[in-house]
């Protein structure tokens, strides 16, 4: 449970950085950017390593969204998308949980 949580505010961190970067509320250098994707990426796999049943599906689904998220162009329709699904599917780990 803790690493879902942690993957969780990882996340939901992420997410809310790319919309302040898109409405340029903020600035940050593309490496943290990376970073902190890339941690979400290997919380992914370990979460797949520890889940069960349909959970594993939804860690999957949110994966290859992340994944599949750089091929896009940055900050357009494409990216939003992906990356909120990408979330929308991790949240759902947790309501299929309960």
């Amino acid at each position: 449970m803790f690493l879902l949580l942690t993957g969780l505010i990882i996340y939901l961190i992420n997410y809310l950085i790319g919309w302040l970067l898109y409405f340029k509320i903020i600035t940050m250098k593309t490496k943290v950017h990376q970073i902190f994707f890339s941690a979400i990426i290997i919380i992914l796999l370990m979460n797949i390593l520890f889940l069960e049943g349909k959970q594993v599906y939804f860690c999957l689904a949110s994966l290859v969204c992340m994944i599949a998220l750089p091929f896009g162009r940055k900050g357009g329709i494409y990216h939003q998308a992906l990356s909120t699904t990408g979330l929308i599917l991790y949240c759902s780990i947790f309501i299929v949980e309960n």
